[in-house]
């Protein structure tokens, strides 16, 4: 509920213009369904791969920055809402957002989303967006 809720929220920040003309919204919409593509591909690879460079983002990275940050606040919220929590890089000082291991504990009681629960959502977001 929570990734659906903040995704709803980016959709409405980017679908912000009540007059604009159809090429506005065609490339509105194009921008949410990037976002929606590209959080989940961070969380289908945060979970489904073995190395651990997938479960790290970095914020600088032009992919993060012209997908995700390019949405503002309520890009990020997605990707906290997949279990993403933001954190310093212990190497480099640098921001980054990394899958929490509770995502990964099936019996923690803080784990609002596990990873089955993340593999339906990702079905069901890839199959609206393509």
């Amino acid at each position: 509920r929570d990734a659906f809720e903040a995704l709803s929220e980016a959709k409405a920040k980017i679908f912000c213009g009540e007059d604009d003309d159809e090429q506005e919204q065609e490339q509105e919409q194009q921008r949410f369904v990037t976002l929606v593509k590209t959080v989940t591909a961070y969380a289908s690879n945060a979970i489904e791969k073995e190395d651990a460079k997938y479960r790290r983002i970095k914020t600088s990275g032009k992919a993060f920055t012209e997908r995700v940050k390019s949405v503002g606040d309520e890009g990020e919220k997605c990707l906290r809402a997949f279990g993403f929590e933001k954190k310093k890089d212990d190497d480099d000082g640098e921001e980054v957002y990394e899958i929490s291991p509770v995502v990964f504990d099936e019996f923690d009681e803080n784990n609002k989303f596990g990873k089955r629960e993340m593999r339906r959502v990702i079905k069901m977001l890839r199959a609206l967006t393509g």
